[in-house]
């Protein structure tokens, strides 16, 4: 897996493809997410955010 498709829809982030890229083809392709793929994706986009917030506190506790 070299990336993914995710739309956001309110509060919810749904994820809708899967883009593949084997070292045979030129072109990568596309699939379905796996459940095992869908957690790890969320899992990452879950810590993203959580170092972004980290990030804020720290720049926001320096300057205070």
């Amino acid at each position: 897996m070299i990336g993914c498709r995710i739309t956001k829809t309110g509060r919810q982030h749904i994820i809708y493809m899967i883009i593949d890229h084997e070292g045979a083809r030129f072109f990568p392709s596309t699939r379905p997410p796996t459940k095992k793929e869908i957690n790890e994706i969320k899992n990452r986009e879950a810590r993203k955010q959580m170092d972004e917030i980290i990030k804020e506190y720290n720049k926001n506790r320096q300057n205070a």
